[in-house]
């Protein structure tokens, strides 16, 4: 990296309005829960975080037909010390302080990117904060500017965070492994979320018909194994969708199984954007679109790279 630059990564989060368990799309003729979902970070959500803290997020901020930066952070209340200069004496005294990443939103793809910072919390609590900060609206005045038909769908929704997951490592184990025996997906209720697998409607069908709120598949052959071509397509889009995959695989012919997970934390996604030395200086949304690009790219490349295999 040259001196006139430096990095940042941002991890890939879905947010996204999932129906709640025998609700199905009650709602969603009027309005969609993209749009919804858009006006409900408009109202800057924000939430209690223990007794002293408080999560907190600016304003939304359009950056191109689809996309929108904000920031998500932590306001915290704090004890020290500070010069009392009419006392002429150290005096104890409470001070507000706060800090914040910078987040960007697809609402298309509904995909999430949150600035990795030290010092605040990870981005995977800030987004599943943000999730509950939007859920809270419910019970706040933000619900009634709502319209009958907005009210309907997030009524019947619930706002949750879901991981994306980088897939090079679990599909390189399942392409060279010896023998596959036992694969499981966990399947989430649907929301447009680009799963173009053809497991994925009939499955979550059964879903909706049953008002279930989760479930999973497993598929297995433990004499011959599974053949990897469909499970490797599988994995893709299990990776960019926020759901969980699992595998128990031999990597020789007298190794013993071992059981491999796609949503890990090792496996977490994350785009790592080039700075200018500038950026700690200027204003981070001044190149918030170029950096959407990049965001949006690796996500097409999570979801999309079996199209190239």
């Amino acid at each position: 990296m040259s001196e006139n630059q430096r990095t940042m990564d941002l991890f890939l989060f879905r947010l996204v309005l999932e129906p709640q368990a025998g609700k199905g799309s009650l709602g969603e003729i009027e309005v969609s829960r993209q749009d919804l979902l858009i006006k409900l970070l408009a109202t800057s959500p924000q939430l209690p975080s223990g007794a002293y803290k408080v999560f907190l997020t600016s304003k939304i901020e359009q950056i191109s037909s689809s996309g929108f930066y904000f920031k998500a952070g932590v306001q915290s209340l704090k004890t020290g010390a500070k010069f009392d200069s009419e006392k002429k004496d150290f005096v104890e005294a409470e001070t507000e302080i706060a800090d914040f990443s910078h987040c960007i939103y697809d609402k298309n793809l509904q995909l999430l990117a949150i600035e990795n910072k030290s010092g605040l919390s990870s981005p995977k609590t800030l987004a599943n904060r943000l999730a509950s900060a939007i859920e809270n609206i419910k019970n706040t005045d933000g619900y009634k500017s709502l319209s009958p038909e907005e009210k309907m769908l997030f009524s019947n929704s619930i706002c949750k965070s879901r991981q994306v997951y980088e897939t090079n490592e679990f599909i390189k184990i399942l392409k060279n492994s010896y023998k596959i025996s036992k694969f499981t997906i966990v399947m989430l209720l649907p929301n447009p979320a680009n799963f173009k697998d053809t497991i994925y409607t009939p499955f979550n069908e059964l879903m909706e018909d049953t008002q279930a709120s989760g479930g999973q598949i497993t598929i297995e052959n433990k004499d011959e194994g599974l053949e990897p071509n469909r499970l490797v397509d599988l994995s893709h889009d299990i990776g960019a969708y926020g759901a969980g995959a699992s595998a128990k695989v031999q990597d020789a012919a007298e190794s013993k199984e071992r059981t491999i997970r796609l949503d890990k934390r090792e496996n977490a996604a994350k785009a790592t954007l080039s700075l200018p030395q500038t950026m700690f200086t200027v204003d981070f949304k001044e190149y918030s679109k170029d950096f959407l690009k990049v965001i949006t790219d690796k996500f097409k490349q999570i979801h999309e790279s079996n199209k190239k295999e």
